[in-house]
């Protein structure tokens, strides 16, 4: 399926709120124009911030950890575009976000549960009540 869309990932760290030297981590997915910045909760060294390469420097194991989670959200940012795609949907930039975050996703009341539980048990229920009525007091006596 062919899309006119275009979705761009760009993480970048908040120098204007630096504390003891570390700097919030933020990805931000443009989608035709629109852009949102998404908080990674993760605090970089500013010392290992390169600018140009969009990572950070070094083999530390801080610096190792931190490069593969941005390229892991970069790999679930796109598959969340993709499912999108796939799915027909309207392709926003608030949309990508939300497919993410998994705030698109409805979770179940425990009250649908329960009755989804019941529906789908309903003729077993029912053929255990037969059964009862036709051999009683086996579940008592046994056989």
């Amino acid at each position: 399926m062919k899309t006119n869309q275009t979705i761009s990932i760009l993480f970048w760290i908040n120098l204007s709120r630096i504390n003891d030297d570390l700097a919030p981590l933020y990805a931000r997915i443009s989608v035709n124009g629109k852009r949102v910045n998404l908080n990674l909760k993760e605090r970089v060294p500013v010392k290992l911030w390169d600018d140009k390469e969009i990572k950070l420097k070094g083999s530390s194991p801080k610096a190792k950890q931190l490069n593969k989670y941005m390229d892991a959200t970069r790999n679930e940012i796109l598959q969340s575009y993709r499912d999108l795609i796939s799915s027909g949907a309207q392709i926003t930039v608030q949309a990508v976000k939300a497919r993410y975050l998994g705030e698109d996703q409805q979770n179940p009341t425990l009250q649908q549960l329960l009755y989804c539980h019941r529906e789908k048990y309903r003729d077993t229920q029912e053929r255990y009540r037969t059964s009862q009525k036709v051999y009683p007091g086996i579940s008592e006596k046994g056989i």
